[in-house]
């Protein structure tokens, strides 16, 4: 994702975070409180190592540390992530996959107390866990990243990071829920897993790299009892996840392998054709795409941390859907009007997308919200490349 070309540049063009559009994109932060917020908030906070956020003696390791340890082996793992099929119980997305692409990774949220844990249940592996008792960074607003907007919900949100010897997890995870009913909960994120040696030094040296999405929650855990048969209907909330690039030859102001990684954050708007049997939708066609993360000179090797609004679009194709409400296939496509408006344009874009709709009707009769994940992986003309990977939730409009 780009934040100086106005627009988030998963394949290549991704991060401009230099000279005039680097200030100008400083001047547009934004003012209220996102989820990325929260992100972005932990790249100044350390954690100790063996745990996030808690703990005291011993050397320090950051968010940022990980996201700069090696983004060629994020962009290489994140790019399996973003084409990989769904698995469904939650809905979850990664880049540990079957010989048909479909992700073998099952992430089982659990909420309770106002703390979210986030069990990664791997194949042959130990499974990982997000658990926000390691949080860096915490958010807490009136809801509406699920696209619920009610007085009567709650959501927070949390950047996590935990550390090891020979491997560290950091994520965004955020749970909505009811004020009177904390039963009545859903929760999403992100997660780059790398392993190696070094991390509890800070002098971090990768030999392997996951990522993956989820949503999850009891109203995604069983099918709809019914879906309309007739009429459409809207869905309207966030989306947000992980994005790393490399840059080509696309930017004169920047250096040929410079390289960017962090999170992004969008609206999400979906339509529902019930007679159809289809769904589509785009994040970002209604408001910019946010973006916060560290940037790579590949000349110099100098960081700087970044936050930018931008014009990227992710656009979700349609895919048809049965009575389980479930959906699953690729058809996602990125677009920036900025950048085509400069001659860059991409000259491939895969990915993958699903989900499913919510067991809980509304009055009329559709499903109270549709959630799910989606990934892309991308390249320029110029040669730079990038993917995302990330969870969204749309609420009934």
């Amino acid at each position: 994702m780009c934040d100086v070309c106005n627009g988030p540049a998963p394949a290549g063009a991704e991060a401009l975070h230099t000279g005039e559009r680097g200030e100008r994109h400083e001047r547009d932060h934004a003012t209220k409180w996102t989820f990325l917020a929260a992100v972005a908030g932990a790249l100044g906070l350390a954690a100790c190592g063996g745990g996030g956020g808690g703990g005291g003696g011993g050397p320090t390791v950051k968010i940022a540390d990980v996201r700069a340890a090696d983004p060629a082996e994020t962009i290489s793992n994140a790019g399996t992530a973003a084409t990989a099929g769904q698995r469904f119980g939650s809905v979850t997305q990664s880049s540990n996959v079957d010989g048909a692409g479909v992700t073998t990774d099952r992430a089982g949220a659990a909420f309770a107390d106002g703390r979210l844990r986030v069990t990664v249940a791997r194949q042959g592996r130990t499974a990982l866990l997000l658990d926000t008792n390691d949080a860096v960074a915490a958010g807490q607003g009136r809801d509406t990243l699920f696209g619920i907007p009610s007085a009567a919900r709650t959501m927070r949100s949390w950047a996590t990071l935990n550390v090891t010897g020979n491997a560290a997890t950091i994520s965004g995870v955020a749970a909505s829920w009811a004020n009177d009913d904390p039963a009545d909960w859903l929760a999403s994120g992100y997660w780059l897993h790398l392993t190696g040696s070094g991390f509890g030094t800070a002098s971090l040296d990768v030999t392997g790299a996951e990522a993956g999405a989820f949503v999850d929650g009891p109203e995604l855990s069983s099918r709809p009892a019914s879906l309309p048969t007739s009429g459409t209907a809207t869905f309207r909330g966030l989306a947000a996840g992980l994005y790393a690039s490399e840059y080509g030859t696309d930017f004169d102001e920047i250096p040929r392998g410079s390289t960017e990684i962090g999170d992004f954050e969008g609206a999400a708007t979906l339509t529902a054709d019930f007679a159809g049997n289809t769904v589509s939708g785009c994040i970002g066609c209604t408001g910019q795409v946010r973006l916060t993360g560290i940037f790579i000179d590949g000349a110099s090797g100098a960081t700087r941390a970044f936050d930018a609004a931008t014009d990227y679009r992710v656009h979700l194709g349609a895919l048809s859907f049965d009575g389980s409400g479930r959906f699953s296939g690729d058809g996602v496509t990125l677009s920036n009007p900025t950048l085509e408006r400069a001659g860059i344009r991409y000259v491939r874009t895969v990915g993958s997308w699903g989900g499913q709709f919510s067991s809980q009707p509304v009055a009329t009769g559709e499903p109270r919200l549709a959630a799910g994940t989606f990934g892309g992986e991308t390249a320029t003309g110029g040669g730079s490349r990038g993917v995302f990977i990330g969870a969204f939730a749309a609420g009934k409009q």
